[in-house]
């Protein structure tokens, strides 16, 4: 059998589910040991702020989405679309796209801004809000919260996500796929190669607040910033919510 041969009859989409969530990619950065990568979120205390994105895939990941692009007969040279990007944020009037650029498929470049990070997400009834901002006279506490109920918020605010090339590798509400089982299902996908490629990948965000920090939970502070440093498995699965806080001034 061929690698597209296996490309078309294990894509996840069949494998795991054409109802699955998509990859949370826009508000994080896949950073892989092999490529340089860099993600920071800056933010003012009344939650306005911007986030300055550099999102490169591993070379393995890129040839199976734009395979898959080739047998569904969309033709996609570029997995990141920046002209639709830009459409799709131009009808949000929560979000503004100052920059974008893909010189090559498997990367994104872009910066967009905001006026109140707490408005971002309208979670539905009974879903968690996936962002948080409480504030005293004496500080201000971003929370973060992701699970694989309210996972569905990034894809609304964010079209571009809603890509059948990304669809069945992301979360689902009420999947029980173990770590084991997925990490097979990739290599059955993708090969060795991808299922490594999977288990050494991270998402990182920097944190900078205009203040100063004064403390975070879930990851670590590096030169005044909030590190959060999260295997992408982690991401993908969510069989655990994602909780992260920063407490600034």
């Amino acid at each position: 059998m061929t690698r597209k041969e296996e490309t078309a009859t294990l894509s996840p989409m069949t494998a795991l589910g054409k109802e699955a969530g998509t990859l949370a990619v826009a508000l994080f950065v896949l950073l892989l040991p092999s490529c340089q990568a860099n993600h920071q979120v800056f933010i003012e205390a009344d939650g306005s702020g911007c986030v300055r994105a550099r999102i490169e895939l591993a070379r393995v990941f890129a040839d199976y989405l734009l395979e898959l692009a080739e047998l569904t007969g969309s033709g996609a040279k570029l997995i990141f679309n920046t002209e639709e990007i830009r459409k799709g944020f131009e009808a949000n009037p929560l979000l503004s796209l100052n920059r974008i650029r893909s010189a090559k498929a498997e990367l994104l470049e872009l910066e967009i801004s905001f006026h109140r990070i707490q408005e971002l997400f309208a979670p539905q009834a009974e879903q968690r809000q996936i962002v948080s901002l409480r504030q005293n006279s004496e500080e201000v506490t971003l929370a973060v919260h992701v699970d694989r109920g309210n996972v569905d918020q990034i894809e609304k605010l964010f079209p571009f996500l809603n890509n059948p090339l990304f669809e069945g590798l992301g979360p689902r509400e009420n999947d029980s796929t173990s770590e084991k089982e997925y990490l097979e299902m990739i290599e059955l996908i993708m090969g060795p190669e991808g299922a490594q490629a999977l288990k050494s990948s991270f998402l990182e965000v920097h944190f900078k607040p205009q203040g100063i920090l004064i403390s975070q939970s879930g990851g670590r502070i590096r030169d005044g910033s909030a590190l959060f440093r999260i295997p992408l498995l982690q991401v993908l699965l969510l069989d655990k919510p994602l909780d992260y806080t920063v407490v600034f001034k």
